[in-house]
């Protein structure tokens, strides 16, 4: 299987956090992490499958060598960065917006647009607002590196494993993350 470097923007934050865990957690096929950020994040260190990782300065110049960018971010950030992180690559951006409507805002950006509403999925399941599952199935569906079966079969083992005692919680999670391979957008 082929491995990916991907590229973390936000790692220090929650979402960023959450989402280096679900890559270790779901073994996702990463050959090497690199972690992103600003101000007194930088030069910090994050551990990732247990290798101790320094965190870089979250800039133009800082995707060269990525496969993938995940921007955990606000929207002004990621309207600046996004552009930056793929010339030719692909993104996912969890808003409500068709990729039509948001394309103008990604000044000039030339790839793959993708959206999907995951904060409302994860409330409409979950009745929370917790985007890391939909977001993760999304970049599951856009990306092809895993196979969608595999995927979902492996997420609902560790959705067991993880939450056995709360079925709701697990009906939920493999509920939203379905739906958000079905309802991702792509422009």
């Amino acid at each position: 299987m082929k491995k990916y470097s991907v590229a973390v923007v936000g790692a220090m934050g929650a979402v960023g956090s959450e989402m280096l865990k679900i890559l270790e957690q779901r073994a996702f096929p990463v050959d090497r992490i690199k972690p992103l950020d600003v101000g007194d994040n930088v030069g910090k260190q994050i551990t990732f499958n247990g290798v101790p990782v320094t965190v870089e300065e979250s800039k133009p110049g800082a995707f060269g060598d990525v496969d993938f960018a995940l921007l955990a971010v606000d929207s002004k950030v990621s309207e600046f960065l996004a552009p930056i992180a793929s010339k030719e690559g692909a993104i996912v951006i969890n808003s409500g917006k068709s990729p039509a409507q948001l394309r103008p805002l990604l000044k000039g950006y030339a790839g793959r647009v993708f959206t999907i509403d995951a904060g409302r999925i994860s409330e409409e399941e979950l009745g929370k607002n917790f985007p890391n599952t939909p977001m993760l199935a999304a970049i599951v569906k856009v990306s092809g590196v895993v196979e969608p079966d595999a995927f979902v079969k492996d997420m609902e083992a560790s959705f067991h494993h993880k939450f056995t005692s709360k079925p709701q919680v697990i009906e939920g999670n493999m509920r939203a993350l379905k739906r958000s391979m079905e309802e991702v957008q792509a422009g």
